[in-house]
């Protein structure tokens, strides 16, 4: 901004076209045209991308302090001095035009306050704001003093307008490209203003949808927290099942070790009877024979054979009924 400040008054005391295209020499006033605006923003990031806001700050409130000092002196000057009647020569004049260009730089250089304010964080941007509010309320003052009669120009008498008739249209040219440039100023002013706006709404948005965002990623964590439980619950859930499967098949190796010891128990038991009925029907005729072989035989000289006969009969029976051994009982 020095740079920029020391090359204006380069141009306006060699009153010609600036070479870069950055100013536009005016006879009465500097100007900037729109590619001049653009020119400056690019040179401004160029330059005082390195800067911090903080120094860019201060950078702009000493510009301000020596603007304020210049405006403050002019104010002191301006009720001392007398027109004369020549307009070129008129000190009075010239020093309120000056003063007038000094506020306008003035007014540039609080913009230029606001839009890095606005760039600042939190704790910087409070403080650099309430002293950014005290020099709007000081250059309201000497505004509103400025335009107060005291420092007006003086009309001129008819003689002076009688002798400066011929150059009342220059003049008004010149006002009516004043007013032009300045209504074009103030055009930028109120896109930068709307473009303020927008960029204020974008970042009211990105707020928004990173708040959004943390609330999903909070969301996100939880749903991930409740997985990891399920996680871990299904594991000990699949270490539960491979327990029950083990004594599962544990029971299942008993039950069929059982069933076999039962199966051979059966098997013993009708072995061992089968066996037992065997014997008891192989000893029964071999102790049956030598019983008949015992039998007293009668005198057969003596008796008749009918008579023989029947006591044979009758004395076999009596034997065979002496010698028939028990039944095995059930527990046999």
């Amino acid at each position: 901004m020095d740079y920029l400040r020391r090359q204006k008054m380069v141009f306006v005391k060699m009153k010609q076209p600036d070479p870069h295209g950055i100013f536009e020499v005016t006879p009465r006033r500097l100007v900037y045209s729109e590619q001049a605006c653009k020119d400056q923003l690019v040179y401004q990031r160029k330059n005082f991308l390195k800067v911090s806001m903080v120094s860019l700050f201060e950078t702009y409130e000493k510009q301000y302090g020596a603007l304020t000092s210049d405006i403050t002196s002019n104010l002191g000057k301006i009720p001392s001095l007398k027109d004369a009647l020549i307009p070129n020569a008129d000190e009075r004049s010239g020093v309120i035009r000056e003063t007038s260009t000094l506020f306008d730089e003035t007014k540039d250089i609080l913009e230029q306050m606001s839009l890095e304010v606005q760039d600042m964080t939190h704790p910087i941007k409070t403080k650099c704001a309430n002293r950014l509010h005290c020099f709007k309320c000081e250059f309201e003052k000497l505004l509103t003093e400025f335009k107060s009669p005291r420092y007006a120009a003086r009309i001129m008498s008819d003689v002076s307008k009688r002798q400066f008739e011929g150059d009342e249209e220059s003049l008004r040219e010149e006002v009516l490209y004043d007013s032009d440039m300045r209504a074009r100023l103030l055009d930028n002013t109120e896109r930068m203003a709307r473009s303020t706006n927008r960029l204020e709404d974008g970042l009211g948005v990105a707020l928004q949808t990173e708040e959004v965002g943390g609330h999903i990623l909070n969301d996100l964590g939880d749903q991930r927290e409740k997985l990891q439980r399920s996680r871990h619950r299904l594991r000990q859930a699949d270490a539960d099942l491979t327990k029950s499967s083990r004594i599962l098949s544990e029971m299942t190796r008993r039950i069929i070790q059982n069933r076999v010891l039962l199966v051979g128990t059966i098997f013993l038991m009708i072995v061992i009877f089968l066996v037992a009925i065997y014997l008891v029907t192989k000893r029964s005729p071999s102790s049956a024979a030598p019983n008949s072989l015992s039998l007293p035989l009668p005198d057969v000289r003596v008796k008749n054979p009918d008579v023989l006969r029947i006591e044979v009969a009758d004395a076999a029976k009596d034997n065979v009924v002496s010698n028939v051994p028990p039944e095995p009982s059930g527990k046999a």
